[in-house]
């Protein structure tokens, strides 16, 4: 929720932060939600589980910055690198 007119704004600060997230593993998690959109939950589950096999090493280390503290209570300006 954000204020009257405030909208574009925290829609743009949303897609910056959100650009910032690894782009493989985006990827993976859009074109599994495109691909199960249609399926039945078991098979989505299968589908998505695949498409994160592909970029399992990225994930990983996403994995470990996040354990290390970063990108924690919502705060990404960390998460580069």
């Amino acid at each position: 929720m954000v204020a009257d007119g405030q909208a574009r704004a925290a829609a743009i600060a949303l897609a910056q932060d959100i650009a910032r997230f690894p782009q493989a593993t985006m990827l993976a998690d859009r074109a599994g939600v495109y691909r199960g959109a249609d399926m039945t939950m078991e098979a989505a589950l299968v589908s998505e589980t695949e498409a994160g096999m592909t970029v399992l090493d990225v994930a990983r280390q996403g994995a470990a910055r996040f354990a290390s503290g970063k990108g924690r209570g919502g705060r990404f300006d960390d998460i580069a690198d």
